[in-house]
């Protein structure tokens, strides 16, 4: 049984389990307060995010599309340096491309030849101007590499099918009015191989042509296939020698060797003799591992 008694100030009291107390009008008022900010807070960060995207966007829109006078300045500025360049550029390999025409017109010049084995000027002349001169060069020992065949046959060489003569060393001198012609055949085998052979003569073609000349004495200028020698002999003979390397198949190889006369970008002392040289020279792999 629940106690009820009265206090001094006149309210009941029980002693019996009290009910559960309502929150108040200002604690919900506060709960809702406490939320509505919240909430405000949420949308006042998102109005922030979205102010800044449009500022950016605005500020894109107002950089101007087309580039600062400077950029484009500088711009102009590179275009104009490399059109000059171009220009040089160009202006130079027209120059070359006359200097080219010229040297080479004489070359193209029609002719006609009693003999196509016989030799001219254009067998024996270099110009000066590079690419005239590699022209030359190439014009020069690709006659000579087109005649091996004949210039053999002229000389009473045996055909490579028959069986081979060894002649040693068969010299042949001619005296006339206008100088002295002298051939010389050689035809052996060696007991080299074919790769060792041709190693030799690339390396000692001097000594293979029967020349005494230091090797270190020796000026090259090479140009792809072919290699310009010079060299001032002990008796004093200018040796100016134009040659050029052949592989015709795996078991054949030919070397062509040619005299220089006139050169344009070197000159000889008067007073140093010159000869005129042809060689066609020709290994050829034959029975077993010789040459």
């Amino acid at each position: 049984m629940a106690k009820v008694w009265l206090s001094e100030d006149g309210t009941k009291e029980c002693d019996g389990p009290k009910a559960p107390s309502r929150p108040s009008r200002h604690q919900i008022y506060r709960v809702l307060v406490k939320a509505r900010c919240d909430k405000l807070k949420k949308v006042k960060a998102e109005l922030e995010d979205a102010i800044q995207r449009l500022e950016k966007e605005q500020r894109r829109a107002r950089q101007p599309a087309s580039l600062s006078w400077e950029n484009i300045a500088l711009a102009l500025k590179d275009s104009s340096e490399e059109s000059r360049r171009q220009n040089r550029d160009l202006r130079d390999k027209i120059q070359a491309f006359h200097q080219l025409v010229n040297d080479l017109a004489p070359w193209a010049a029609l002719t006609r030849e009693l003999d196509p084995t016989s030799t001219t000027w254009r067998d024996t002349s270099l110009p000066i101007h590079p690419e005239s001169r590699r022209m030359a060069k190439t014009w020069i020992t690709q006659r000579m590499i087109h005649n091996t065949d004949a210039m053999f046959q002229q000389h009473g060489f045996v055909s490579r099918d028959d069986q081979c003569v060894d002649v040693w060393c068969d010299v042949d001198v001619t005296v006339s009015d206008t100088g002295t012609l002298c051939k010389i055949r050689r035809n052996f085998i060696s007991p080299q191989t074919l790769e060792q052979s041709v190693a030799f003569v690339r390396e000692n073609w001097l000594e293979a042509i029967l020349i005494e000349a230091p090797q270190d004495s020796v000026i090259h200028e090479c140009d792809g296939n072919t290699k310009l020698g010079t060299v001032i002999t002990s008796v004093g003979e200018y040796i100016h020698l134009l040659w050029a390397e052949f592989h015709q198949g795996p078991d054949r190889c030919t070397f062509v060797l040619r005299h220089i006369v006139d050169d344009d970008a070197q000159s000889p002392s008067a007073h140093l003799h010159q000869r005129s040289r042809n060689i066609w020279s020709t290994l050829v792999k034959v029975s077993g591992m010789w040459t």
